[in-house]
């Protein structure tokens, strides 16, 4: 029985890998749309916020293209050079790594505009006695 096993458990890891990657390009695909809109309506952003958001967006991004090229060139025989757990977690970090950002709160405004409204605010002295 082990001698099927150690035949047959790697067949299937095989089978299970190549029929699932098309659902976490899929995922990927969603993942990046939503990164890309989400940047473009949030205005407070940093351009700090930004750059590290495309950086997780690009390292993910390569990081698939590698697995379809893996894909693309080996035959369904062939053991793949990625596991899904791998690919499951790239997605996921990326995702919340990203929605932490985005999750931010805007910045508050700076200390100055309250103390030039409040100067702005107060009467002149020589102002009542002119009507």
């Amino acid at each position: 029985m082990k001698k099927f096993r150690a035949i047959g458990d790697p067949i299937k890891a095989r089978h299970f890998y190549y029929s699932e990657l098309e659902v976490y390009y899929a995922q990927w695909d969603k993942i990046n749309e939503k990164i890309n809109v989400r940047i473009g309506e949030i205005a407070h952003l940093t351009d700090d916020q930004k750059k590290m958001i495309t950086d997780k967006q690009t390292f993910a991004a390569e990081f698939i293209e590698k697995v379809k090229a893996d894909r693309a060139a080996k035959q369904l025989h062939e053991n793949p050079a990625y596991k899904l757990d791998e690919i499951i977690n790239v997605l996921d970090d990326t995702k919340k790594q990203t929605e932490g950002i985005f999750n931010l709160p805007p910045p508050k405004p700076k200390e100055e505009k309250k103390e030039e409204d409040k100067k702005e605010d107060v009467p002149m002295e020589g102002a009542e006695e002119k009507k």
